[in-house]
């Protein structure tokens, strides 16, 4: 049997073929890389974060549990109160300035700016608590003490559904990348399926 000649068509024909599998190869490769750094966001931008705003919540409630366990005596608090206290605001500090670095989106910039302001009037009024020479232990039960206490809270738990918001569009687009590589690696199976009938037909016509 006579071999059929390889015509112009058929060569335009293979390289949009290979052509078409090495552009998928290509978009998969960036996709993977788009998967990798989604996944490292998850972990250092949302998962350390929630460990730090954790951590602050607990020393905020430590910073209050400690003033009210431990009021100022009858005239000026004692030194070693007034010790602990700065050294939970150095801690409470740290953990702001490590949350600060992560990758916040505007809300999350926005809440943790409204944090901040709530945690200087809190302290503002609890170092006038500490400071104040009275005979009445129950300064520091103050209403602006525990109104601002409030704020905090409700501002440190805001911090963490909005964690969990934007960690769960994170992967969201993780999945989607997953099905988009799924579908690229679909049509390169088709494209080698059909390049390969497409020979082995020519070779028959041989």
């Amino acid at each position: 049997m006579k071999s059929r000649p390889t015509t112009l068509r058929d060569i335009i024909l293979f390289a949009s073929f290979l052509g078409l599998i090495l552009v998928s190869v290509f978009l998969c490769r960036r996709a993977l890389v788009d998967i990798h750094q989604m996944t490292t966001s998850i972990y250092e931008d949302r998962l350390v974060p929630t460990a730090l705003v954790v951590n602050l919540t607990s020393a905020v409630y430590r910073k209050r549990m400690m003033l009210e366990s431990t009021p100022p005596a009858e005239g000026a608090p004692t030194v070693a109160l007034q010790e602990r206290v700065k050294a939970d605001n150095r801690r409470v500090d740290s953990l702001i300035t490590d949350y600060v670095k992560t990758k916040l989106t505007s809300e999350e910039a926005n809440q943790l700016r409204l944090f901040q302001q709530q945690l200087s009037d809190y302290n503002k009024a609890e170092a006038e608590a500490l400071t104040r020479v009275s005979t009445q232990a129950a300064d520091v039960y103050s209403k602006t003490l525990l109104d601002t206490f409030g704020q905090l809270l409700n501002s440190l738990n805001k911090l963490a559904t909005l964690q969990l918001t934007v960690g769960e569009d994170v992967l969201e687009q993780a999945r989607e990348k997953t099905r988009y590589i799924l579908i690229l690696t679909a049509l390169q199976i088709g494209l080698i399926l059909l390049i390969g009938s497409m020979m082995l037909q020519r070779s028959v016509d041989e």
